[in-house]
């Protein structure tokens, strides 16, 4: 179930719009396809012909997947509209779908670029294929141009990377620096009674950091504090660098 088509879940995927647009939008392209091709068949059957290849047959071929795709949408127009979820086969008939555009694309533009006598013998069949060609180019062009966009873009996420990562060195301390800072144990009578770092107050018996500024904190939470930062959490001194006399607080 879900709470609204902004967040529609088929099984694992987001939808980033709204599903109920999207498959609409899927449904009347496709009905319009269908509607197109049973026009184009019915005109030009028996009156245009290609001796090199069977155009005609290829145009219902690659057509044929119309009567699995728009039941199955509003199949799933339904589920979306009624919050059910779409059923997992959803995925694996639609894989089927797209390896069947991806070879009738192959065979088609094989067949349409090699057959140049058929261009006046056929106009109507060679145009509307040239139709469908650019229809499945750019349904394939707009997952491959997404993946060559992050090609393209890796360099600079990994330049980005490093200096992060160089930049995150700078700022924080060795672990082996952090060791040899003086530790004691809170005893009775301590002017610091407080961490300032977690804001807890101290219990007797419980290990503190001194830095060189002589600002104190618990060990645990300092720990953690230098793998961020160098710097003091209270007067943003350096710890890495000497003090100077006059900035000893």
């Amino acid at each position: 179930m879900v709470e609204s088509d902004s967040s529609f879940d088929d099984g694992g995927d987001t939808w980033a719009i709204s599903p109920s647009l999207y498959l609409t939008g899927h449904l009347l392209y496709q009905i319009m396809e269908l509607v197109c091709t049973i026009i184009v068949i019915s005109v030009v059957w028996n009156r245009e012909v290609c001796d090199s290849f069977p155009l005609q047959v290829w145009v219902i071929m690659y057509s044929l997947r119309l009567l699995i795709c728009i039941p199955l949408t509003i199949y799933c127009l339904c589920c979306v509209q009624q919050s059910v979820r779409i059923p997992s086969y959803y995925n694996m008939v639609d894989l089927a779908i797209v390896i069947h555009v991806l070879l009738m694309f192959t065979l088609g533009s094989l067949w349409l670029f090699s057959s140049s006598p058929c261009r006046s013998t056929s106009p109507i069949t060679v145009t509307y294929m040239v139709v469908l060609l650019a229809a499945i180019a750019l349904y394939i062009s707009i997952p491959l141009g997404i993946i060559a966009g992050m090609f393209i873009c890796l360099p600079c996420r990994v330049l980005q990377v490093v200096i992060n990562v160089t930049m995150g060195r700078r700022e924080t301390m060795s672990s082996s620096f952090v060791s040899r800072l003086p530790r004691r144990r809170v005893a009775p009578g301590d002017q610091h009674d407080r961490c300032a770092i977690c804001m807890c107050d101290y219990e007797l018996g419980d290990e503190v950091v001194q830095l060189p500024c002589n600002h104190q904190f618990g060990r645990a939470c300092f720990e953690e504090w230098a793998q961020v930062k160098r710097q003091c959490a209270l007067c943003r001194h350096d710890i890495t660098q000497p003090i100077r006399v006059e900035n000893n607080v």
